[in-house]
């Protein structure tokens, strides 16, 4: 079998973190890109202008994870369960943040709700007109990591090492993936089949319509941090705390490597990726306090 060749190139590597660098958001066909990091600094970018980043918030806390909901407002979830609310325009908070048990891991916006991630296995709904949280859903005895969409139903990946498929209109789990062997924490959906990525170094294949297992790969070192498609080409990116990405396509066969060695990547764990739809470049996160773009052809 040829496997497709691929180009990698190192657009630029961003350093205005001071911190470790967890969250990232990108708005679809946007040229602005916001990251978030361990001590709290909540940053925006313009691809067009990486020399002029403009600082947003600090934040008393570790953010983990962020998300534009509308053109003024963004959303920061913290390790110690805060979530904040941001008006991009004057820069400062709309309300007291919201208190949850523990640390914020994602969140899902959907229409005038949005879904949230959180360590005490519990699925939050967050109302986007009030601002409030409205309700809650047990979905298992450990930590929430990753939010995703199939056919109106919710995909949540969990600590536990399972997937589960969750119908937010009877609020009941309708069916469960088992085959990693620790937390599961990423996932990407194309199509009916499903990839998601775990703490135990590996990466399954699922077929979301029969809920079939298609492959289960090693794939990295160390914990698989994040997987995301790469705009329209046929592959896909995954983010490692063994300090690589690799670039796959959809059978799961490994088409590069991006470390320091060969591209001048990150010095430590890779935590976070994005596509940026817009200039087609990929965004990178890691605990080496830099972002990088990269172009993949």
């Amino acid at each position: 079998m040829v496997l497709p060749k691929i180009s990698v190139k190192l657009v630029e590597i961003l350093r205005a973190h001071k911190g470790a660098v967890f969250a990232l958001d990108a708005p679809k066909n946007a040229d602005t890109f916001y990251s978030g990091c361990g001590n709290g600094y909540l940053l925006k970018w313009d691809v067009n202008l990486l020399t002029k980043v403009e600082a947003l918030a600090r934040i008393p806390s570790n953010i983990f994870c962020i998300k534009q909901i509308s053109p003024n407002l963004l959303l920061a979830g913290t390790l110690q369960g805060n979530i904040y609310f941001i008006n991009l325009t004057e820069k400062q908070l709309v309300k007291q943040p919201i208190k949850l048990p523990k640390a914020i891991y994602a969140f899902l916006p959907i229409g005038n709700i949005c879904f949230i991630a959180c360590g005490d296995g519990r699925l939050y709904t967050l109302n986007l007109k009030k601002l409030e949280i409205t309700s809650s859903s047990v979905i298992s005895s450990k930590a929430l990591r990753g939010l995703n969409v199939y056919n109106n139903h919710l995909l949540i990946t969990s600590s536990d090492g399972g997937i589960y498929e969750f119908d937010t209109q009877s609020k009941s789990i309708t069916r469960s993936f088992q085959k990693h062997t620790n937390s599961v924490f990423c996932q990407m959906v194309v199509g009916d089949v499903l990839i998601a990525g775990s703490r135990d170094a590996h990466l399954s294949k699922w077929d979301l319509v029969n809920a079939k297992l298609l492959d289960f790969v090693p794939a990295h070192n160390f914990t698989i941090n994040q997987i995301v498609k790469l705009g329209k080409l046929p592959f896909f990116a995954t983010a490692s705390r063994d300090r690589t990405i690799k670039i796959w396509d959809e059978n799961l066969n490994l088409l590069k490597v991006i470390d320091f060695a060969r591209y001048g990547a990150h010095l430590h764990s890779v935590n976070n990726l994005r596509y940026l739809n817009k200039s087609g470049y990929l965004l990178s996160a890691s605990d080496d306090r830099t972002l990088a773009l990269w172009k993949i052809d």
